[in-house]
This record gives C-alpha cells, structure tokens and sequence, in this order.
C-alpha cells in the first residue's frame, strides 16, 4: 500500500465494522467492552498480516480518554468516524510526566503517531503548573513541512508525520 499516512478509508471502515477499533472500549460508549488478553491478540494478528493504519495510536487515545473520566469522542472512535491519538513527548523525549513542560496549547510536541490523520488528539500540557491533558481538533494543529527523510524512510519514519505544533 503506497500512501503518505497508511491509512486505508476503506480498511478502517471494515476494522470498525468487525469491532476492532473498540476492543477496549466500554460497551456503553459503543465499544467491546474487552481487556488487555483480547487486545493483544488482536494486535498480534494485525501485526502477522502487517496491517498499517492508526489502530494503536486510536486505541490508545482512546484509552486515555476514557482513563480521564470522560466518553467524548469515544463511540465515533469504535465507530472509525474519528481517528485519534496521543501528543505527550517533548523535545527531551523523557516519558517521565514532570517532564512535561508545554505551556496549555502553546508549543511542540514529537513522535505523535498518526497526527497527519488524526481528528482529535490528546495533548499532554502544563495548566498553572499543574499536568493537564487536552482534546484538541486535528485541523487546528500543523505538521512541520520542512523536513525531507531519506527516500528510504517508511511513511511512518517520516518526522514530518510524527510531530505537530500547537
């Protein structure tokens, strides 16, 4: 598959037909319901057929949502409307929570899997002082464009998919 984000529409629709992209996800926010056991062999036979796509990235955005207390976005992303992930690493790539230093909304982030796809992202931010995490639309964050990889790079080596600035 030859695309700038391996990313399948019509793949993802079918992951979201079978379940997949809610294995994890509460049944009453339109998920599975399923533990880690399931997700695992889940993730295994996706990685057997080399599966590309978001699904970790979602999953795991996913998680962090509802592992904050909320059920936003979380039907639409057991639905495959939304795709979604997590921003937390900064220049330092430390994943040590005090390492977080981002002023709210106002910064950098790398190695955020899958945010030239994204719909939502999470980002990991300091409110007062205080480490706070934020939804935060796809389209209001930017992916640097200056970057030029080595030919040789996989879509998902490139850094110009794998940071943003807020």
């Amino acid at each position: 598959m030859e695309t700038d984000t391996s990313h399948d529409p019509q793949l993802w629709r079918s992951m979201a037909e079978q379940g997949f992209l809610g294995v994890v996800l509460p049944e009453d926010a339109g998920g599975m319901g399923l533990g880690l056991v399931e997700l695992a062999a889940l993730a295994e036979e996706m990685g057997r057929a080399l599966v590309p796509g978001a699904f970790i990235s979602t999953l795991l955005a996913g998680a962090v949502i509802h592992a904050a207390g909320s059920k936003k976005h979380l039907a639409e992303i057991a639905s495959g409307r939304i795709n979604a992930t997590a921003a937390l690493l900064e220049a330092n790539a430390s994943w040590d929570p005090a390492a977080v230093q981002m002023p709210a909304l106002t910064g950098d982030k790398l190695f955020v899997p899958d945010a030239a796809i994204a719909d939502v992202l999470i980002v990991a931010a300091r409110n007062g002082g205080e480490l706070a995490l934020y939804l935060v639309n796809g389209e209001s964050v930017t992916t640097p464009s200056t970057i030029h990889p080595p030919s040789c790079w996989l879509p998902a080596m490139r850094p110009a998919r794998r940071s943003i600035m807020l």
